[in-house]
């Protein structure tokens, strides 16, 4: 498991569940992200640079995140991607679930926990495509 320390100070134990989950996430996201318009055409040359697509594209990949991050779709593939994962807070660790946010403590430490799950478990896909070579 990975340590991801969030900025409430509470911990993010992060594992990686099967890939059929990762793979389903990812999908969804993309899907999810793609459906309003954002277009990149994208060939074998293309040198992707994340900051200069978000820079050139601000307004559409805003919309693209907001629309990812409060699809329930999504949220349901990312919580599925949780199995593994423990948040830790006060000296507890807990399995990662809607019921773990009962506690209004650690609603502020949500989105955080839920954008990271998502992003450890995508970007592994585009590993090849975000490093130059």
């Amino acid at each position: 498991m990975k340590d991801i320390q969030l900025k409430s100070g509470n911990i993010l134990k992060f594992g990686l569940p099967h890939i059929e989950k990762s793979l389903r996430l990812t999908n969804i996201v993309a899907k999810t992200f793609s459906e309003h318009g954002f277009n990149v055409k994208l060939s074998r040359d293309t040198e992707i640079n994340i900051g200069k697509l978000f820079f050139d594209n601000q307004e559409s990949c805003l919309k693209g995140l907001t629309d990812i991050i409060f699809n329930e779709n999504v949220t349901k593939s990312v919580l599925d991607c949780a199995e593994k994962c423990l948040y830790v807070a006060e000296n507890k660790q807990m399995k990662i679930t809607l019921d773990t946010f009962d506690v209004e403590a650690y609603r502020g430490d949500y989105y955080e926990i839920m954008v990271k799950i998502a992003w450890e478990n995508i970007k592994p896909f585009f590993g090849n495509l975000l490093t130059k070579s």
